[in-house]
C-alpha cells in the first residue's frame, strides 16, 4: 500500500477508510500472535507470511463474495436464463476476472465494487427503495475509493428518468434524492475534515501528495490529459490491459445492453452510466493501466454491471446453443488466465528455475513489441503477461 511522510507521520496515500480495513485484521492477527508465542514460542516465518497474506486478504475476500452472492440473486430474480449460464457467469465472475486477482490481498477496488453493487441492487430489487441506506454504502464507496463517487451522477440519471417517465412524483424525487445525499454528503465532509486536520488544506488530498512526491523522485507527473481514444483502446482492448482480453466472456455485457435497458430501463440506465463514466474519467488519466500490473484496476468496479448485461443477452438468445458452448470456452481462458496471473504473482518473483520480469509499460500499447526486444524465453503477452529472460544459476 502506498503511503506518504510528512514530518514523522505516516499515511495511507489513497482513500482513509482502507487504513481502517487493513487495521482490523492486522491487529486481529496481532492477538493470534500473542497468544500462539505464549502458548506455543515462536512462529516460523513462512507460517507468519501465510497467516499475514491470509489476514490482508480477507476484507477483499469477503467483498468478492458478496458481490458473487448479490449477482447470483439479481440475475436469478431478474433474468430468464438457464441455471447452466447463470453458474457459469458466476464462475466467470469469481475466478476469471480482476475481481479475483485483486482478493487475494489487500486492494481497495474489490470493496468499492462491493459497496457500489450492493447499492445498485437495493435500488433494483427493492420496491420501497431505502435511498438513505444507498447513500451509506455510496458513501461508504466513496471513502474507499474516491471516483466512485460518479455513482452519485449515476443514480441522479435513473431518478430523472423516473421522473420524466412519470414513474416518480416530484416531491418523491426530491425527497428520495435527499435521503440518499445526507451520507454522502457526510461522507465528503468526513474527507475534507481529515484533509484538513492533516494536511491543512480541505481540498489537499494524499493521492495529490503522493503524485507530488513522487515526481520530484521520478520526474513524472500525472494528469487527466491523455487521449480518451488511446485510454479506451488500452482500457478495453490493450494485450496488457484490455478488460476484454484478459476476461473475454465480457464482450457479452456490450452486446447486452440492449436487452438490458428493454427489460429494466432504471437498471440499466443506472448501471451503464456509471460504467460510462469510470471509463471516460480513466481513459483521460495518463496512468489509465493503474501501474505494472496486469489488467486495468481502475475499473474493477464496473465489472458486475458488464456481468448483469451479459446475462441480458443470454435471455434473449437462449435459442441459440452455439453461444453456450462460446460461453464455456471464454470463461475457461478467462479463468486461466486469471487464476494464472493470481498464483505466479502480481508484481516479480520467481517461477520455477527463472527469474520474470513484468514488460515495459511506456506505452503499454507496444507490449507484444517488447518480446521481440527481450533476450531469452519467451510466453505470450495475452496469456501471462511476463518475459523469462534469465537463468537462475
Amino acid at each position: 500500500v502506498d503511503v506518504i511522510k510528512l514530518g514523522n507521520n505516516y499515511f495511507s496515500a489513497y482513500a482513509p477508510f482502507n487504513a481502517v480495513l487493513m487495521a482490523i485484521p492486522y491487529f486481529a492477527l496481532q492477538i493470534i500472535y500473542y497468544f500462539w508465542t505464549h502458548l506455543f514460542g515462536g512462529i516460523n516465518g513462512d507460517i507468519s507470511l501465510i497467516f499475514e497474506s491470509l489476514a490482508f486478504s480477507l476484507p477483499s475476500s469477503l467483498a468478492l463474495v458478496g458481490i458473487l452472492i448479490l449477482l447470483k440473486k439479481y440475475i436469478g430474480n431478474n433474468v430468464k436464463i438457464s441455471s447452466l449460464n447463470l453458474n457459469l457467469l458466476t464462475l466467470g465472475t469469481g475466478l476469471g476476472t480482476l475481481l479475483f486477482s485483486y482478493s487475494v490481498s489487500y486492494f481497495n477496488h474489490v470493496i468499492s465494487a462491493f459497496f457500489i453493487f450492493s447499492a445498485f441492487y437495493i435500488l433494483s430489487i427493492s420496491h420501497n427503495k431505502k435511498y438513505l441506506f444507498v447513500g451509506i454504502l455510496t458513501g461508504l464507496a466513496f471513502l474507499t475509493e474516491f471516483p466512485t463517487v460518479l455513482f452519485c451522477f449515476a443514480v441522479l440519471a435513473a431518478e430523472i428518468f423516473l421522473l420524466i417517465s412519470r414513474k416518480k412524483k416530484l416531491s418523491e424525487f426530491i425527497s428520495d434524492l435527499f435521503w440518499f445525499s445526507i451520507p454522502v454528503a457526510t461522507s465528503v465532509l468526513i474527507i475534507l475534515a481529515y484533509n484538513q486536520y492533516h494536511f491543512g488544506d480541505p481540498f489537499l488530498f494524499a493521492e495529490s501528495i503522493l503524485r507530488e512526491q513522487k515526481a520530484a523522485k521520478e520526474a513524472t507527473t500525472h494528469s487527466f490529459s491523455q487521449n480518451p481514444i488511446y485510454g479506451l483502446y488500452g482500457e478495453l482492448f490493450s494485450p496488457l490491459k484490455g478488460l476484454f482480453i484478459y476476461s473475454p466472456f465480457l464482450i457479452f455485457g456490450v452486446f447486452g445492453i440492449k436487452s438490458f435497458l428493454k427489460r429494466n430501463q432504471y437498471s440499466a440506465i443506472l448501471a451503464m452510466s456509471y460504467t460510462v463514466m469510470i471509463l471516460f474519467i480513466y481513459s483521460l488519466w495518463n496512468d489509465c493501466f493503474g501501474a505494472s500490473v496486469y489488467g486495468s484496476r481502475y475499473i474493477i468496479t464496473v465489472i458486475p454491471f458488464l456481468i448483469v448485461s451479459s446475462a441480458y443477452f443470454y435471455e434473449k438468445n437462449y435459442q441459440i446453443s452455439v453461444l453456450k458452448y462460446l460461453l464455456i470456452l471464454l470463461i475457461t481462458v478467462s479463468v486461466f488466465t486469471t487464476v494464472s496471473n493470481a498464483w505466479l504473482g502480481i508484481a516479480r518473483g520467481k517461477f520455477g528455475e527463472c527469474e520474470r520480469y513484468l514488460n515495459s509499460m511506456n506505452p503499454y500499447t507496444s507490449a507484444i513489441e517488447s518480446f521481440t526486444d527481450e533476450d531469452g524465453p519467451k510466453i505470450s503477452p495475452i496469456i501471462f503477461q511476463y518475459v523469462l529472460d534469465k537463468q537462475i544459476k
